[in-house]
């Protein structure tokens, strides 16, 4: 057994080392932070969710800015920005 747990911890050095490998040849930018926190000061409380709900999906909640459309192949979206003329 003690052969078989050497075999499994070779694998995971050899995997971490795989992707640190592919990491560093593609240029990947691990910096870019995605994720939004909020801060407490920023969220609301809702007292009727069933009006909040209603109210984003009215059409005078949001303007319309532009058309999404998906790519079947890829499944990437793109938004295609109107014009200001």
């Amino acid at each position: 057994m003690a052969g078989v747990a050497n075999l499994a911890d070779v694998m995971l050095v050899f995997a971490c080392g795989l992707m640190v490998a592919l990491i560093l040849n593609w240029n990947v930018d691990l910096s870019q932070n995605k994720v939004k926190i909020l801060e407490q000061e920023q969220l609301v409380e809702v007292e009727d969710p069933e009006k909040a709900v209603k109210d984003i999906n009215s059409a005078a909640a949001y303007q319309e800015r532009g058309v999404v459309y998906e790519d079947p192949e890829t499944g990437k979206m793109y938004v295609i920005m109107p014009t200001d003329q």
